[in-house]
């Protein structure tokens, strides 16, 4: 097995608490910090990170990153899409470097930079300090919508 199948050493405590930064208010840097030395790189990622991910955000969805009930309100659903496409562009690196030809990296990496982008503007406003009567009604009005997209969509087909 290669080396740098590997987080090195110094990489695999700065990347393990950036984990549980974002992943605040759970606690998993002393997951990540295990595994990640244990793991091969692509191993972590998917049988460590994501499913600690997935419980994270699933918490951060309902409590928020500060125990505040929806504090993300509405915008938590379309950060979390956007985020899990990160997390699918991420995982599937080894396999655009291995099987793709580099002359199609360059439309890899246009997307995740779009991504990156439309993913900041719309963490940006998930943090805003909103009141629970906001932040719920502006959940509801989300389902709503969906909903209403929904059964327009549908009804096409």
């Amino acid at each position: 097995m290669s080396k740098n199948e590997y987080f090195s050493e110094e990489m695999a405590n700065s990347y393990a608490n950036a984990f549980q930064v974002h992943q605040k208010p759970c606690k998993t840097a002393d997951i990540h910090k295990y595994w990640i030395r244990k793991l091969r790189y692509i191993w972590y990622l998917s049988l460590v990170a994501t499913p600690v991910d997935i419980y994270a955000h699933t918490y951060q969805l309902i409590n928020g990153e500060h125990d505040m009930l929806l504090e993300g309100g509405a915008f938590f659903i379309p950060y979390q899409i956007s985020h899990w496409t990160m997390v699918t562009f991420a995982l599937l690196s080894y396999y655009v470097y291995h099987y793709i030809p580099s002359n199609y990296w360059e439309y890899y990496f246009k997307f995740i930079k779009m991504n990156l982008i439309i993913h900041e503007y719309i963490y940006r406003c998930t943090i805003r300090k909103l009141s629970l009567t906001y932040r719920v009604m502006e959940f509801l009005l989300f389902i709503v919508i969906s909903m209403k997209i929904y059964n327009e969509y549908s009804m096409l087909m």
